[in-house]
């Protein structure tokens, strides 16, 4: 039996909006996902972080209005439809990222009408909020003819995100979907918004492995920890964790307060894993960039406590890999997906291995995609 070739989700936006509207689009978005090699929560304390984006992606294809309205659908969702001067209050719904978005971004007066399709899958950890967030604002300055600064843009949807659909996201997802370069990953300075092109080695290939076990940050853990955190900081009497050493952590200043210490040796460490990283990336030198990749996957699991037993799982089958340099747990965690560095050149029998290795060790499916650094948002003429 032949198998049809799946429509990419380019082809799907522009359907789905010819199919709602009736019409054809008259532009298009692409807006990618996103991994993080190393650097996982240290974006909110104003730590290094080395993310890229990647060739999975979402597409908003739109036409501006006239008018004030956002007429929006999206691929197996209920449509949404406002107007710029009366925003809803949120929902819980995937349309509050985009009604967030329009409180930041644009003038107020002219709306669009768009259509939605993703590559990515949706709560695996690979920053769809982020994509979806900077796809709206991309199409807000589109069709009020304002010039795209991502820097701005990535600003207004991490507000989006902290202030209307309740998210205290850092600033890392979203300068990475705006500022993302082919070929290279981004090291990110949290604090200063520095950003530093880090060229990824072609002879390695990431493998994401979406262990099928979704996380949503909304009411999740994710907000205690940025509290441990902060409480952290007020006992060390730093503005941020990343100005503090592993020296203060393990002094008696946190003393009783031994949640707040492995948090912020978490902190610490992995912004220095994360030079490391860079450095070892300018080496060319894989087998270090992976011992600091599984290196902080540890940390995350027992410094920081949000690992899960599907993500340990998939970090040991991955390992197992004799083609594996390392891997670990990508995003904020408590489900989603690992990543794992492999040689280019035996991406598929790796990805066979850690299917099956991962099925024997917790009888779930794990669904494997080896992604590339790509560029970031880009707006088009259809």
């Amino acid at each position: 039996m032949e198998h049809k070739k799946p429509i990419h989700a380019r082809d799907r936006a522009i359907k789905l909006y010819a199919d709602e509207f009736e019409s054809g689009p008259t532009r298009l978005v692409r807006s990618p996902g996103r991994i993080n090699i190393i650097g996982d929560h240290v974006d909110y304390e104003g730590g290094l972080v080395l993310p890229m984006a990647i060739d999975l992606a979402t597409y908003l294809a739109f036409t501006p209005r006239a008018d004030q309205r956002i007429r929006m659908r999206s691929e197996g969702q209920s449509p949404a439809d406002f107007l710029l001067g009366h925003l809803p209050e949120p929902k819980g719904r995937w349309s509050d990222y985009v009604a967030g978005v329009a409180q930041f971004v644009g003038d107020g007066r002219v709306g669009f009408d768009g259509a939605i399709a993703s590559d990515l899958p949706a709560r695996a950890g690979l920053s769809s909020s982020a994509a979806l967030t900077m796809a709206a604002a991309a199409a807000l300055c589109s069709a009020g003819s304002r010039d795209w600064r991502p820097r701005e843009a990535a600003e207004a949807a991490r507000r989006a995100e902290n202030e209307y659909v309740g998210v205290q996201t850092g600033p890392m997802d979203q300068l990475t979907v705006g500022l993302g370069a082919e070929g290279h990953a981004l090291l990110i300075d949290c604090e200063s918004l520095d950003v530093e092109p880090v060229s990824v080695p072609d002879e390695a290939i990431f493998v994401i492995i979406d262990t099928q076990t979704p996380r949503s940050l909304v009411g999740s853990e994710y907000d205690d920890r940025r509290l441990q955190c902060r409480t952290a900081s007020r006992l060390l009497d730093v503005e941020l964790l990343s100005h503090a050493s592993l020296t203060q952590i393990e002094s008696h200043v946190l003393d009783g307060h031994p949640v707040e210490r492995r948090r912020a040796r978490h902190v610490i460490s992995e912004t220095a894993r994360v030079a490391e990283a860079v450095e070892a990336l300018h080496q060319r030198e894989l087998t270090r960039v992976g011992e600091l990749m599984v290196s902080s996957h540890e940390s995350l699991r027992d410094d920081f406590e949000v690992s899960s037993r599907e993500l340990d799982a998939a970090v040991e089958s991955a390992i197992e890999s004799p083609s594996c340099h390392g891997a670990r747990m990508t995003g904020a965690g408590f489900g989603g997906s690992a990543i794992a560095l492999v040689d280019s050149d035996a991406t598929k029998e790796f990805m066979d291995s850690v299917r099956d290795s991962f099925y024997n060790r917790t009888r779930r499916h794990a669904v494997l995609y080896p992604v590339l650094p790509s560029q970031g948002l880009q707006i088009s003429d259809t």
